[in-house]
């Protein structure tokens, strides 16, 4: 760490924090810090880093919006309006990349902005009025290339789900509006198609009567069944078998 940078020793409650133009981080570490008040001063070199399972909350009242001046290995705010029919007390970490399960596991491949927003509040269910509104910021150099229109995705417990809402986005960050669905965790990638199957093997066992195959999934969303196509040629492909499937 860099001298002079504060990291939290506890879990802590604070008014207001003002950076000064220090060029000095408050690391969380695995603490929490609630505020009370605003932050002014952050900068790429000066922002509540969110290095461990720490997370900066801050109370948002209806109709207001609050800046969350975090990020991990960079600057990544993201702010958040909050239009719903009560005041709500709001959480935000920043993790690096965007993982198929979430928050672990293997590292998605698709193009995407290589960091994952995980945002929740007290009563992640409250959501009526017109929900609640997001500003996602990132740096030049963290989005992958592909990414060609981009739009917020929500893990829901299995896969990374698009969310179709209003969006309006430039090359280095995207505003969400009216969000009603449930929370934590968010991330930006292109507008494509998540697959609903994720794969953990398959397998094929020749015998002289044909082949036997046998095949694993970590998790299925939406899917109806799989089809097993032979070819004699690796050209034209005809279905031969249908099994269900668990989605």
């Amino acid at each position: 760490n860099a001298v002079n940078d504060l990291e939290l020793g506890a879990n802590r409650i604070a008014g207001s924090v003002a950076f000064n133009g220090s060029g000095k981080k408050l690391i969380l570490g695995n603490f929490d810090l609630t505020l009370t008040g605003i932050v002014t001063g952050a900068t790429d070199a000066s922002y509540v880093q969110t290095n461990g399972s720490g997370k900066l909350n801050r109370s948002i009242m209806v109709g207001t919006a609050f800046q969350f001046t975090t990020g991990n290995s960079s600057y990544n705010p993201v702010t958040i309006t909050n239009n719903t029919a009560a005041t709500d007390l709001f959480s935000v970490r920043i993790l690096d990349e965007v993982f198929y399960k979430g928050t672990i596991g293997t590292i998605a491949k698709e193009p995407r902005v290589r960091r994952t927003w995980l945002i929740d509040k007290t009563n992640p269910t409250g959501n009526s009025g017109t929900g609640v509104d997001f500003t996602f910021n990132w740096n030049s150099g963290e989005m992958t290339s592909g990414v060609n229109t981009p739009r917020m995705y929500h893990f829901n417990g299995n896969v990374w789900v698009k969310q179709t809402g209003t969006t309006l986005s430039n090359s280095t960050s995207l505003t969400y509006s009216e969000y009603k669905g449930s929370f934590s965790p968010f991330a930006i990638g292109d507008d494509l198609s998540v697959l609903p199957v994720t794969w953990l093997y398959m397998r094929c066992l020749g015998e002289k009567a044909g082949a036997t195959l046998n095949w694993a999934t970590a998790s299925e969303s939406s899917s109806k069944e799989f089809q097993l196509q032979r070819s004699t040629n690796a050209v034209e492909f005809k279905t031969i078998a249908s099994v269900p499937a668990a989605g």
